[in-house]
C-alpha cells in the first residue's frame, strides 16, 4: 500500500471520527486544495487536509502490532505435543504422528500449521486438547 494509500484512508477515518457528513467533508477539502475529493489530491494536499481534520480534533491512534509470534517450538506447541503424546499412550489417539496432530490443529483452529498459529489458536487448541484429555479421565494439571 502506497503512503498516499494510507492518508486517504486515514483521511476516511478522520471523516468518520469526527462525525462529518459528505458536505462537510467535501467543503473542507475544498476550502484547503480547490478539490471535493480526496482521489484527485497529491501528497502534499493529502498532508494539509489531515493537519487540519488534526487541528480540528481527529487524533490517529498508532497501528497496533501483534505481539510476538509463538514458534513451533513454543511452550504452547510443546504443551499440545505433551498432551498429544499423553493421549496416544492412553490409546485414545490412532495416530500419534506429526501429521496426525496438524491435520487435529487443523481441524481445530483452522490454521494449516502450527506456524502459522497466533497466540490466539494455540489458546483455543490447548484448552480443546485439555477438555478431551479430561474426557477420558488424564490428569492435565501441571
Amino acid at each position: 500500500m502506497t503512503d498516499r494509500t494510507r492518508m486517504i484512508r486515514l483521511i476516511h477515518v478522520a471523516k468518520r471520527e469526527l462525525a462529518l457528513d459528505d458536505d462537510a467533508y467535501r467543503d473542507i477539502l475544498e476550502r484547503l486544495t480547490g478539490k471535493r475529493s480526496s482521489a484527485d489530491l497529491s501528497t502534499r494536499q493529502l498532508d494539509a487536509v489531515l493537519k487540519e481534520l488534526k487541528r480540528l480534533g481527529f487524533k490517529p491512534k498508532p497501528a497496533k502490532k501483534a505481539g510476538p509470534m509463538p514458534r513451533e517450538g513454543s511452550p504452547q506447541a510443546r504443551m499440545i505435543r505433551a498432551l498429544w503424546i499423553e493421549l496416544g499412550k492412553a490409546g485414545k489417539v490412532r495416530d500419534r504422528s506429526e501429521a496426525a496432530l496438524q491435520k487435529w490443529f487443523d481441524r481445530t483452529t483452522g490454521v494449516s500449521h502450527m506456524r502459522f498459529a497466533t497466540p490466539g489458536d494455540f489458546n483455543r487448541a490447548i484448552e480443546a486438547i485439555k477438555n478431551w484429555a479430561e474426557r477420558e479421565g488424564i490428569d492435565t494439571r501441571d
